[in-house]
Protein backbone atom coordinates (compact mmCIF):
# COMPACT_ATOMS: atom_id res chain seq x y z
CA UNK A 1 0.00 0.00 0.00
CA UNK A 2 1.34 3.43 -0.95
CA UNK A 3 -0.03 6.91 -1.62
CA UNK A 4 0.92 10.60 -1.81
CA UNK A 5 -1.39 13.38 -0.65
CA UNK A 6 -1.37 17.10 0.19
CA UNK A 7 -0.38 17.42 3.86
CA UNK A 8 -2.95 20.12 4.72
CA UNK A 9 -5.81 18.13 3.17
CA UNK A 10 -4.70 14.95 4.93
CA UNK A 11 -4.35 16.75 8.27
CA UNK A 12 -7.90 18.14 8.06
CA UNK A 13 -9.35 14.77 7.07
CA UNK A 14 -7.54 12.96 9.89
CA UNK A 15 -8.76 15.54 12.43
CA UNK A 16 -12.35 15.21 11.21
CA UNK A 17 -12.41 11.39 11.16
CA UNK A 18 -10.75 11.31 14.59
CA UNK A 19 -13.94 12.87 15.96
CA UNK A 20 -15.43 9.35 15.92
CA UNK A 21 -12.42 7.60 17.46
CA UNK A 22 -12.72 6.26 21.00
CA UNK A 23 -9.95 7.78 23.14
CA UNK A 24 -9.99 5.00 25.74
CA UNK A 25 -11.55 2.01 24.05
CA UNK A 26 -11.85 -1.52 25.38
CA UNK A 27 -10.23 -2.65 22.12
CA UNK A 28 -7.05 -0.91 20.94
CA UNK A 29 -8.20 -1.18 17.31
CA UNK A 30 -10.97 1.36 18.03
CA UNK A 31 -8.30 3.95 18.90
CA UNK A 32 -7.15 3.82 15.29
CA UNK A 33 -8.17 5.21 11.91
CA UNK A 34 -8.88 2.86 9.03
CA UNK A 35 -6.86 4.12 6.03
CA UNK A 36 -7.90 2.73 2.63
CA UNK A 37 -6.74 3.41 -0.92
CA UNK A 38 -8.59 2.17 -4.00
CA UNK A 39 -5.66 2.43 -6.41
CA UNK A 40 -7.63 4.95 -8.47
CA UNK A 41 -6.73 8.23 -6.79
CA UNK A 42 -9.07 8.10 -3.80
CA UNK A 43 -8.05 7.86 -0.12
CA UNK A 44 -10.64 7.01 2.53
CA UNK A 45 -10.10 7.70 6.26
CA UNK A 46 -12.57 6.24 8.78
CA UNK A 47 -13.08 6.67 12.51
CA UNK A 48 -15.63 4.44 14.28
CA UNK A 49 -16.46 4.06 17.99
CA UNK A 50 -19.24 1.47 17.39
CA UNK A 51 -21.91 4.20 17.67
CA UNK A 52 -20.72 6.94 15.30
CA UNK A 53 -18.66 6.57 12.13
CA UNK A 54 -17.01 9.46 10.25
CA UNK A 55 -15.62 8.74 6.78
CA UNK A 56 -13.55 11.33 4.88
CA UNK A 57 -12.63 10.81 1.23
CA UNK A 58 -9.78 12.86 -0.28
CA UNK A 59 -7.75 12.71 -3.52
CA UNK A 60 -4.37 10.98 -3.62
CA UNK A 61 -1.74 10.33 -6.27
CA UNK A 62 0.62 7.47 -7.04
CA UNK A 63 -1.56 5.28 -4.88
CA UNK A 64 -1.43 1.52 -4.60
CA UNK A 65 -4.45 -0.45 -3.35
CA UNK A 66 -4.45 -1.39 0.34
CA UNK A 67 -5.76 -0.86 3.90
CA UNK A 68 -4.27 -0.38 7.34
CA UNK A 69 -5.27 0.88 10.81
CA UNK A 70 -3.07 3.60 12.35
CA UNK A 71 -3.39 5.00 15.88
CA UNK A 72 -5.38 8.20 15.42
CA UNK A 73 -3.63 10.31 18.05
CA UNK A 74 -0.09 9.45 16.90
CA UNK A 75 -0.93 9.75 13.21
CA UNK A 76 -2.71 13.06 13.66
CA UNK A 77 0.17 14.63 15.59
CA UNK A 78 2.74 13.44 13.07
CA UNK A 79 0.85 14.77 10.05
CA UNK A 80 0.07 18.08 11.78
CA UNK A 81 3.73 18.76 12.60
CA UNK A 82 5.31 17.79 9.30
CA UNK A 83 6.97 20.65 7.43
CA UNK A 84 6.52 19.46 3.84
CA UNK A 85 3.56 20.31 1.63
CA UNK A 86 3.12 16.70 0.47
CA UNK A 87 3.18 13.41 2.39
CA UNK A 88 4.05 10.00 0.99
CA UNK A 89 2.97 7.01 3.05
CA UNK A 90 3.81 3.38 2.37
CA UNK A 91 2.84 0.26 4.31
CA UNK A 92 4.59 -3.12 4.05
CA UNK A 93 3.19 -6.61 4.61
CA UNK A 94 4.05 -6.42 8.34
CA UNK A 95 2.00 -3.19 8.79
CA UNK A 96 5.11 -1.03 9.18
CA UNK A 97 4.19 2.49 8.08
CA UNK A 98 6.79 4.81 6.53
CA UNK A 99 5.85 8.51 6.43
CA UNK A 100 7.94 10.88 4.31
CA UNK A 101 7.49 14.65 3.95
CA UNK A 102 10.22 17.08 2.95
CA UNK A 103 13.34 16.21 4.93
CA UNK A 104 11.42 14.22 7.57
CA UNK A 105 10.96 10.45 7.77
CA UNK A 106 8.85 8.58 10.35
CA UNK A 107 8.52 4.83 10.72
CA UNK A 108 5.72 3.52 12.99
CA UNK A 109 3.87 0.24 13.51
CA UNK A 110 0.18 -0.07 12.64
CA UNK A 111 -2.51 -2.78 12.86
CA UNK A 112 -4.17 -5.03 10.32
CA UNK A 113 -7.40 -3.77 8.78
CA UNK A 114 -8.78 -7.30 9.24
CA UNK A 115 -9.31 -6.57 12.95
CA UNK A 116 -11.28 -3.35 12.35
CA UNK A 117 -15.02 -3.62 13.11
CA UNK A 118 -17.44 -3.62 10.19
CA UNK A 119 -19.45 -0.44 9.73
CA UNK A 120 -23.25 -0.79 9.81
CA UNK A 121 -24.70 -1.70 6.43
CA UNK A 122 -27.71 0.58 6.11
CA UNK A 123 -30.46 0.76 3.52
CA UNK A 124 -31.51 4.41 3.65
CA UNK A 125 -35.19 4.79 2.80
CA UNK A 126 -35.73 8.55 2.98
CA UNK A 127 -33.68 11.73 2.68
CA UNK A 128 -33.85 15.49 3.08
CA UNK A 129 -31.49 18.26 1.97
CA UNK A 130 -30.77 21.50 3.83
CA UNK A 131 -28.14 24.23 3.61
CA UNK A 132 -25.12 23.92 5.93
CA UNK A 133 -25.66 27.30 7.61
CA UNK A 134 -29.33 26.56 8.31
CA UNK A 135 -28.55 23.14 9.78
CA UNK A 136 -25.76 24.56 11.95
CA UNK A 137 -28.09 27.20 13.34
CA UNK A 138 -30.92 24.73 13.97
CA UNK A 139 -28.70 22.30 15.85
CA UNK A 140 -26.95 24.89 18.02
CA UNK A 141 -30.23 26.58 18.95
CA UNK A 142 -31.75 23.31 20.20
CA UNK A 143 -28.98 20.93 21.31
CA UNK A 144 -28.24 23.10 24.36
CA UNK A 145 -31.63 22.02 25.77
CA UNK A 146 -31.23 18.23 25.43
CA UNK A 147 -31.11 16.10 28.57
CA UNK A 148 -27.87 14.72 29.97
CA UNK A 149 -29.77 12.16 32.05
CA UNK A 150 -29.20 8.70 30.56
CA UNK A 151 -32.14 7.35 32.58
CA UNK A 152 -34.37 8.51 29.71
CA UNK A 153 -32.15 8.21 26.61
CA UNK A 154 -34.84 9.44 24.18
CA UNK A 155 -34.42 12.99 25.50
CA UNK A 156 -30.61 12.99 25.17
CA UNK A 157 -31.11 13.77 21.49
CA UNK A 158 -32.93 16.21 19.22
CA UNK A 159 -36.13 15.25 17.45
CA UNK A 160 -36.16 16.07 13.72
CA UNK A 161 -39.55 16.45 12.02
CA UNK A 162 -39.93 17.00 8.27
CA UNK A 163 -43.32 17.86 6.78
CA UNK A 164 -43.63 19.19 3.24
CA UNK A 165 -41.19 22.08 2.94
CA UNK A 166 -40.79 22.58 6.71
CA UNK A 167 -38.14 21.08 8.97
CA UNK A 168 -38.32 21.34 12.76
CA UNK A 169 -35.72 20.40 15.40
CA UNK A 170 -36.72 19.99 19.07
CA UNK A 171 -34.62 19.61 22.24
CA UNK A 172 -36.01 19.06 25.75
CA UNK A 173 -34.67 18.10 29.17
CA UNK A 174 -37.69 18.41 31.46
CA UNK A 175 -36.88 21.97 32.57
CA UNK A 176 -36.66 23.72 29.20
CA UNK A 177 -37.73 23.24 25.62
CA UNK A 178 -36.17 24.54 22.39
CA UNK A 179 -37.93 24.44 19.02
CA UNK A 180 -36.36 25.61 15.76
CA UNK A 181 -38.17 25.88 12.40
CA UNK A 182 -36.86 26.38 8.86
CA UNK A 183 -38.18 26.18 5.34
CA UNK A 184 -36.65 23.72 2.89
CA UNK A 185 -35.84 24.76 -0.65
CA UNK A 186 -37.58 21.62 -1.94
CA UNK A 187 -40.62 19.74 -0.64
CA UNK A 188 -39.97 16.38 1.05
CA UNK A 189 -41.66 13.45 -0.66
CA UNK A 190 -42.99 12.14 2.66
CA UNK A 191 -43.10 13.10 6.34
CA UNK A 192 -40.09 12.10 8.45
CA UNK A 193 -39.51 11.90 12.19
CA UNK A 194 -36.20 10.78 13.72
CA UNK A 195 -34.19 11.39 16.90
CA UNK A 196 -30.41 11.97 16.73
CA UNK A 197 -28.16 11.84 19.84
CA UNK A 198 -26.99 15.24 21.07
CA UNK A 199 -23.33 14.19 21.15
CA UNK A 200 -23.59 13.23 17.48
CA UNK A 201 -25.09 16.60 16.59
CA UNK A 202 -22.21 18.41 18.30
CA UNK A 203 -19.81 16.49 16.04
CA UNK A 204 -21.95 17.44 13.02
CA UNK A 205 -21.73 21.16 13.87
CA UNK A 206 -17.93 20.97 13.89
CA UNK A 207 -18.08 19.71 10.30
CA UNK A 208 -20.43 22.41 9.03
CA UNK A 209 -19.42 25.69 7.44
CA UNK A 210 -21.22 29.04 7.10
CA UNK A 211 -22.23 28.34 3.50
CA UNK A 212 -25.42 27.50 1.63
CA UNK A 213 -23.93 24.22 0.36
CA UNK A 214 -26.51 21.46 0.77
CA UNK A 215 -26.20 18.72 3.38
CA UNK A 216 -28.03 15.49 2.60
CA UNK A 217 -29.53 13.61 5.55
CA UNK A 218 -30.40 10.00 4.76
CA UNK A 219 -32.64 8.16 7.21
CA UNK A 220 -33.40 4.49 7.82
CA UNK A 221 -35.29 2.84 10.67
CA UNK A 222 -32.28 2.73 13.01
CA UNK A 223 -29.61 4.99 11.47
CA UNK A 224 -29.09 8.40 9.91
CA UNK A 225 -26.31 9.51 7.58
CA UNK A 226 -25.10 13.07 7.04
CA UNK A 227 -23.37 13.73 3.71
CA UNK A 228 -21.30 16.92 4.05
CA UNK A 229 -19.14 17.55 0.96
CA UNK A 230 -16.37 14.89 1.11
CA UNK A 231 -17.41 13.59 4.53
CA UNK A 232 -20.04 11.08 5.67
CA UNK A 233 -21.18 10.70 9.28
CA UNK A 234 -23.25 7.65 10.25
CA UNK A 235 -25.05 7.52 13.59
CA UNK A 236 -27.57 5.31 15.32
CA UNK A 237 -30.96 6.84 16.08
CA UNK A 238 -32.50 7.07 19.53
CA UNK A 239 -35.62 5.00 20.08
CA UNK A 240 -38.56 5.66 22.37
CA UNK A 241 -41.51 7.99 22.79
CA UNK A 242 -40.42 11.63 22.60
CA UNK A 243 -42.26 14.22 24.70
CA UNK A 244 -45.49 15.53 23.17
CA UNK A 245 -44.06 19.03 23.22
CA UNK A 246 -47.21 20.62 21.81
CA UNK A 247 -48.97 19.81 25.09
CA UNK A 248 -46.20 21.62 26.98
CA UNK A 249 -46.89 24.91 25.19
CA UNK A 250 -48.81 27.43 27.33
CA UNK A 251 -52.29 28.01 25.96
CA UNK A 252 -52.62 31.52 27.41
CA UNK A 253 -50.48 34.59 28.00
CA UNK A 254 -51.21 37.53 30.26
CA UNK A 255 -48.00 39.52 29.78
CA UNK A 256 -46.05 40.24 26.61
CA UNK A 257 -42.63 41.87 26.70
CA UNK A 258 -40.06 42.95 24.14
CA UNK A 259 -36.60 42.91 25.71
CA UNK A 260 -33.04 43.66 24.65
CA UNK A 261 -31.28 40.28 24.82
CA UNK A 262 -27.91 41.63 25.92
CA UNK A 263 -29.37 43.76 28.72
CA UNK A 264 -31.42 40.83 30.05
CA UNK A 265 -28.62 38.25 29.79
CA UNK A 266 -26.00 40.61 31.27
CA UNK A 267 -28.24 41.26 34.27
CA UNK A 268 -28.70 37.53 34.88
CA UNK A 269 -24.97 36.93 34.51
CA UNK A 270 -24.22 39.60 37.11
CA UNK A 271 -26.58 37.83 39.52
CA UNK A 272 -24.92 34.50 38.66
CA UNK A 273 -21.72 35.72 40.32
CA UNK A 274 -23.44 35.03 43.66
CA UNK A 275 -24.69 31.54 42.75
CA UNK A 276 -22.67 28.35 43.18
CA UNK A 277 -23.31 24.77 42.09
CA UNK A 278 -23.89 23.43 45.61
CA UNK A 279 -26.59 25.93 46.53
CA UNK A 280 -28.28 27.05 43.34
CA UNK A 281 -30.34 30.03 44.43
CA UNK A 282 -33.03 31.16 41.97
CA UNK A 283 -33.16 34.45 40.12
CA UNK A 284 -36.24 36.46 41.19
CA UNK A 285 -37.73 38.65 38.46
CA UNK A 286 -40.39 41.32 38.98
CA UNK A 287 -42.01 42.37 35.71
CA UNK A 288 -43.68 45.77 35.87
CA UNK A 289 -44.69 48.36 33.29
CA UNK A 290 -41.68 48.78 30.98
CA UNK A 291 -39.16 47.56 33.54
CA UNK A 292 -37.79 44.32 34.99
CA UNK A 293 -36.32 44.25 38.49
CA UNK A 294 -33.97 41.37 39.26
CA UNK A 295 -33.14 40.06 42.74
CA UNK A 296 -30.96 37.23 43.97
CA UNK A 297 -30.02 36.28 47.51
CA UNK A 298 -27.51 33.53 48.32
CA UNK A 299 -25.02 32.67 51.08
CA UNK A 300 -22.50 34.73 49.10
CA UNK A 301 -24.56 37.92 49.18
CA UNK A 302 -27.39 39.82 47.50
CA UNK A 303 -27.90 41.69 44.25
CA UNK A 304 -30.59 44.04 42.98
CA UNK A 305 -30.58 45.04 39.32
CA UNK A 306 -33.00 46.35 36.71
CA UNK A 307 -33.35 46.98 32.98
CA UNK A 308 -35.95 48.54 30.71
CA UNK A 309 -38.36 46.60 28.48
CA UNK A 310 -41.50 47.25 26.45
CA UNK A 311 -44.31 45.57 28.38
CA UNK A 312 -48.05 45.12 28.21
CA UNK A 313 -50.42 43.11 30.37
CA UNK A 314 -49.57 43.86 34.00
CA UNK A 315 -47.17 42.85 36.77
CA UNK A 316 -45.71 39.47 37.72
CA UNK A 317 -43.07 38.06 40.06
CA UNK A 318 -41.45 34.81 39.00
CA UNK A 319 -38.27 32.80 39.63
CA UNK A 320 -35.87 30.98 37.30
CA UNK A 321 -32.70 28.91 37.25
CA UNK A 322 -30.03 31.40 36.14
CA UNK A 323 -28.22 29.03 33.77
CA UNK A 324 -31.36 27.98 31.92
CA UNK A 325 -32.36 31.61 31.46
CA UNK A 326 -28.94 32.64 30.09
CA UNK A 327 -28.81 29.63 27.74
CA UNK A 328 -32.17 30.50 26.21
CA UNK A 329 -31.36 34.19 25.80
CA UNK A 330 -27.88 33.70 24.32
CA UNK A 331 -29.05 30.97 21.95
CA UNK A 332 -31.75 33.20 20.51
CA UNK A 333 -29.02 34.85 18.39
CA UNK A 334 -31.23 37.96 18.31
CA UNK A 335 -30.77 41.55 19.48
CA UNK A 336 -34.31 41.62 20.81
CA UNK A 337 -36.82 38.91 21.72
CA UNK A 338 -40.49 38.69 22.57
CA UNK A 339 -41.25 37.16 25.98
CA UNK A 340 -44.65 35.76 26.95
CA UNK A 341 -45.72 35.02 30.53
CA UNK A 342 -48.96 33.88 32.14
CA UNK A 343 -48.43 33.31 35.86
CA UNK A 344 -45.67 32.47 38.34
CA UNK A 345 -46.00 28.71 37.69
CA UNK A 346 -46.24 28.84 33.90
CA UNK A 347 -43.19 28.66 31.58
CA UNK A 348 -41.54 31.71 30.10
CA UNK A 349 -41.86 31.63 26.31
CA UNK A 350 -39.11 33.32 24.28
CA UNK A 351 -39.68 34.02 20.57
CA UNK A 352 -38.37 36.28 17.84
CA UNK A 353 -40.01 39.69 17.72
CA UNK A 354 -41.22 38.72 14.23
CA UNK A 355 -41.97 35.24 12.95
CA UNK A 356 -41.64 31.83 14.62
CA UNK A 357 -38.19 30.57 13.60
CA UNK A 358 -37.63 29.52 17.22
CA UNK A 359 -39.62 28.99 20.42
CA UNK A 360 -37.81 28.53 23.74
CA UNK A 361 -39.56 27.53 26.97
CA UNK A 362 -38.01 27.81 30.43
CA UNK A 363 -39.87 26.40 33.42
CA UNK A 364 -40.00 28.64 36.49
CA UNK A 365 -38.72 27.85 39.97
CA UNK A 366 -41.20 28.00 42.83
CA UNK A 367 -40.15 30.94 44.99
CA UNK A 368 -40.15 30.95 48.77
CA UNK A 369 -41.72 33.88 50.57
CA UNK A 370 -39.29 36.76 50.37
CA UNK A 371 -37.49 37.51 53.59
Amino acid sequence: MKFTVERSILSEAVATASGAVASKAASQILEGLLIETDGKGSLKITGFDLEIAIICTIPSINDEYGSVVINASTFGEIIRKLAGTQVTISVDENNKVDIDSGMTHFSIMASSYMDYPELPSVNYENSVEIEENKLESMIKQTVYAVSTNEAKPVHTGCLFEVNGNNIRVVGVDGYRLAIRNEELSSTATEALKFNIPGKTLLKVTRMLKETDTKVKINVSRKHAQFEIENTILITRLLEGEFLNYNNAMPKEKSIEIVSDVKAFADSVERASLLINERQRSPIRLKFTDDQVKLFCSSPLGKIEDMFDVKSSGGNLEIGFNNKFLIDALRNSREDQVKIELNNSLSPMVIKPVEGDSFIFLVLPVRLKTEE
